[in-house]
């Protein structure tokens, strides 16, 4: 058959998840074709195919699972609602989204995740499926002016940051430290975080997730983190961050992917390490366990540590007595209030 494109570049026909490549197999090849692609990929195929990227939504299976991850694209619904063929025909491009999307893909990282290298043929399977930019560089290549459409631009809507509260009891130096704390929240709700532009469907869904990732860590490091000896940072393993993966989306599930999210905390002044707690801490896929084989022990841990401009080493103690105190405050609806950087009553 012809290959099959999907919007953002992936190869949908090759893809394992897709009905092209489930039709070529036999009910008695399933298991091992499961197998095979869990060890590569680090997940399993479903039974109900995915019906393919270029599908329109009213067309796709309400009962399949894989649907709900192909609605939810950004990509996808970005090139769909500006009715391009795939995202080599934007003008934009490569915009962030797509940038992020092959970035972990790459046969040197594979391999590394796996600690072994792999054939061509496993490479062309199960990680060149995926390198969506090798295909879109081709086909932007190829195109003149006229075949490119501008993208509709989206307005970002401010975040609503609560103003620092003038009415605070306690120390003045108290005071300073959570206004540096209260200006850094601020810069992040406001930040374009790294992004060349936010005004595409795709790239403005990239900065909401990548706000809610940094105040989601934030939270959690606040709430669970365990202040170092020397007071200058916070630790947190990796129990704490498997019990938030449902309420902060985006959290990494490799090193390689931590390091990524590291990086864009170093540029808003946040120093967070990867602490090993055990050799083995990484599934045979490669993937990141919570906790070490036949024990309790978590398998790693984060550790932050905190900028000038939040402070330095007094902010360790203030993040999380400001968490501590909206989450004995305002129960369930804390973190929406942390969001907002509200800091009222604090001190009281």
């Amino acid at each position: 058959m012809s290959q099959v494109i999907g919007k953002c570049g992936n190869i949908c026909s090759s893809c394992p998840w897709s009905r092209y490549v489930h039709e070529q197999l036999q009910p008695n090849q399933w298991n091992d074709y499961v197998r095979e692609v869990k060890k590569y990929t680090g997940y399993s195929p479903t039974r109900n195919p995915c019906q393919g990227c270029q599908t329109p939504n009213d067309s796709l299976a309400k009962n399949v699972g894989v649907h709900r991850a192909l609605r939810a694209c950004s990509a996808r619904s970005c090139a769909l609602d500006n009715g391009v063929e795939n995202c080599a025909y934007c003008s934009r491009y490569a915009c962030d989204r797509i940038l992020l999307m092959n970035s972990g893909n790459t046969r040197e990282i594979v391999e590394k995740r796996l600690r072994e290298p792999i054939t061509d043929e496993v490479y062309d399977s199960y990680v060149r499926v995926f390198r969506g930019m090798e295909r879109l560089d081709q086909i932007h290549s190829s195109l003149s002016q006229k075949d490119l459409v501008s993208p509709k631009s989206i307005e970002n809507e401010e975040t609503q940051i609560v103003d620092f509260p003038d009415d605070l009891r306690m120390p003045e130096t108290e005071v300073s430290n959570l206004r540096r704390l209260h200006s850094a929240l601020n810069d992040i709700a406001n930040s374009k975080l790294g992004l060349k532009d936010s005004d595409t469907l795709a790239n403005h869904q990239l900065l909401v997730d990548r706000r809610n990732l940094i105040f989601g860590l934030l939270w959690m490091f606040g709430l669970h983190g365990d202040v170092a000896g020397d007071k200058s940072s916070l630790t947190i393993d990796s129990e704490v961050v498997t019990a938030n993966k449902r309420k902060v989306k985006g959290i990494p599930y490799s090193e390689e992917g931590w390091q990524r999210v590291f990086r864009l905390l170093e540029a808003r002044g946040l120093n967070c390490e990867f602490v090993p707690l055990a050799d083995n801490r990484t599934t045979p896929s490669g993937w990141l366990r919570d906790k070490v084989p036949g024990s309790d022990r978590p398998a790693w841990s984060l550790r932050l540590t905190f900028g000038a401009n939040w402070g330095g080493p007094e902010a360790a103690p203030i993040l999380r007595s400001c968490v501590r105190h909206l989450a004995e405050e305002h129960g369930n609806k804390a973190y929406t209030h942390f969001i907002r950087a509200d800091m009222r009553g604090i001190g009281s």
